[in-house]
């Protein structure tokens, strides 16, 4: 079976959430107890489908790298793709890395997803 990447975008603000989790991106915001982007993560290691995830990180990046920096639980490698400066919704998708340029982790093939979404579709 042919391996795809996965793109996650998960540097978001997430202003909506801060009254509740001020403390941490909205992507570590606990869901029964998982940090949300553990669920999202999961799906995509149940498709057996994924070669490499990039997660797209930006506000509190460093909470999202301390803990899937070493993260062993899934099928696939995690690489980051830190924002330093916010670009706006979906800017990662339009990094030089996502085309290939040579030097990118990405194979040809590429899924783009938002880390809020809740779906059990693997997107594959």
């Amino acid at each position: 079976m042919e391996k795809i990447d996965a793109i996650i975008l998960a540097g978001g603000l997430g202003t909506r959430l801060r009254n509740v989790v001020n403390d941490l991106p909205k992507v570590l915001a606990p869901v029964n107890g998982k940090p949300f982007l553990d669920i999202v993560l999961c799906h995509l290691h149940k498709s057996g489908r994924i070669g490499t995830a990039v997660l797209a990180v930006g506000y509190m990046a460093d909470k999202v790298t301390e803990c899937y920096r070493d993260s062993g639980r899934f099928n696939f490698n995690i690489v980051f793709s830190v924002e330093s400066t916010p670009l706006g919704t979906a800017a990662p998708s339009r990094r030089p890395w996502v085309y290939g340029n040579g030097n990118d982790p990405c194979h040809e093939r590429r899924l783009l997803r938002g880390c809020e979404s809740g779906s059990d579709d693997d997107g594959t």
